[in-house]
């Protein structure tokens, strides 16, 4: 497992399969902007990093939630989002992301690049 470390805690090529999967939206809000990611189950109280436990959140909903049980904090349509969501494994993204980040310069550019394209707009 990694070790928690700000964004140093998941791969880039996790991440950005994390992100696709949810569709480059927040589960909560359904914002693009400022995504981040989510334990559903909070590491300081046993949560881990499987995919079935991480979700895509704004930095708004996520800092708002904070060790609140997720389906305290989310609204009916986020709650189905997240169940559907989290039955995926983000394993299938994994050669898309490989490739995405090798034909960009920075992460930066790949990022924005593959939320262009992919996003559920």
């Amino acid at each position: 497992m990694s070790k928690w470390n700000g964004a140093k805690w998941i791969t880039r090529k996790r991440r950005l399969s994390t992100y696709r999967r949810d569709n480059f939206r927040c589960v909560y809000c359904h914002r693009t902007e400022r995504l981040t990611l989510d334990h559903l189950r909070p590491r300081s109280i046993g949560g881990d990093n499987a995919d079935k436990n991480i979700v895509t959140a704004c930095k708004s909903c996520n800092s708002a939630r904070g060790d609140m049980p997720w389906w305290k904090f989310a609204d009916d349509k986020a709650i189905r989002r997240i169940k559907i969501y989290r039955r995926r494994s983000v394993k299938k993204y994994f050669s898309w992301a490989d490739h995405v980040i090798d034909q960009h310069d920075s992460w930066t550019e790949a990022l924005k690049w593959a939320k262009e394209n992919y996003c559920d707009v």
